[in-house]
């Protein structure tokens, strides 16, 4: 029985991922820009480097974002006035209303796996992924303690 819920839960991941990916392919985005963007509007004006930290990813991962973005007017870099050597980030005009546009829509996309849900169904299917989530909780507290 696990190995076919382990199977659904993948084709449901990605049929989402694919989905996910087909409406960002309109914008001229990628996987994980989003998340980048979603940062930067958060936090205006911080430097690469602590992009990198914020998204736990490599210098390297975050320049080629940066650069696509860039190129593709979403964001801008600047120098910063107290450091030259370091360039602070920010979103464009443009960049906001993309980010606007994916949290519109990112809503639509994840709410299409309820729509035929009823009431009943999203508290028991809510019940049932806190179980699994208490699940894989534990096992992180396990390892993080050896």
């Amino acid at each position: 029985m696990e190995k076919i819920l382990n199977k659904q839960v993948r084709i449901l991941m990605r049929k989402h991922q694919n989905i996910v990916q087909n409406y960002l392919s309109k914008l001229g985005l990628y996987m994980g820009q989003p998340r980048l963007l979603f940062y930067l509007e958060e936090a205006p004006g911080i430097s690469q480097r602590e992009l990198s930290e914020m998204l736990d990813i490599t210098k390297e991962a975050t320049s080629v974002s940066i650069r696509r973005l860039e190129k593709s007017g979403f964001i801008e870099r600047k120098a910063c006035t107290k450091d030259r050597r370091m360039n602070l980030l920010n979103l464009t005009s443009q960049g906001y209303d993309v980010v606007k546009n994916l949290r519109l829509n990112f809503d639509e996309i994840n709410s299409l796996m309820f729509v035929d849900l009823n009431d009943n169904d999203k508290k028991e299917l809510q019940r049932i992924i806190s179980i699994m989530n208490e699940s894989l909780e534990k096992r992180l507290r396990d390892e993080e303690a050896i």
